[in-house]
């Protein structure tokens, strides 16, 4: 069985507020005038946000979800993986998975962990609380994956 390396990323799809359906979100951008006056300015983004499951070699998809704009990646992160796994029996799965910060949630990476896959998270090394997040994803690994294969050895 082949073993594949996928990311996971959502992008914006814009369309006009007469789309039956489709999401709204406030978007907050902040500009600079000719004076180099900083402001803000906020306006009213409808459409909906694409979530794409793809494999890294071929950059195909291998699930896809398309919610409103205004929802969050994360809570459909494990229904396109799982969805994934249906898709790809038995030819193949998902082995390692490529995130970014956006989706760090202890019980759905405890849950991937769970299925056998691994994850790795990108993020910026001048985030704020970096250092603070991968500690805390050290500790997750040591108190649930360490002391699982602990508990399943005895």
């Amino acid at each position: 069985m082949a073993e594949g390396m996928v990311v996971v990323d959502g992008t914006p799809i814009e369309t006009t507020p007469r789309y039956k359906g489709c999401g709204c979100q406030r978007v907050t951008k902040r500009k600079r005038n000719k004076e180099g006056t900083q402001y803000s300015e906020m306006k009213l983004v409808f459409g909906w946000r694409l979530i794409a499951l793809v494999d890294l070699v071929t950059m195909i998809p291998w699930s896809i979800k398309i919610v409103k704009t205004q929802d969050h990646e994360a809570p459909h992160l494990l229904d396109l993986v799982k969805q994934a796994q249906r898709n790809l029996e038995p030819y193949s799965r998902i082995d390692w998975l490529v995130l970014d910060q956006a989706y760090v949630d202890g019980k759905t990476l405890y849950e991937l962990d769970r299925m056998g896959i691994k994850f790795i998270i990108i993020a910026k090394s001048g985030l704020v609380g970096f250092h603070k997040l991968t500690n805390v994803l050290w500790w997750i690994y040591v108190l649930f994956i360490r002391a699982k294969r602990v508990i399943k050895r005895h």
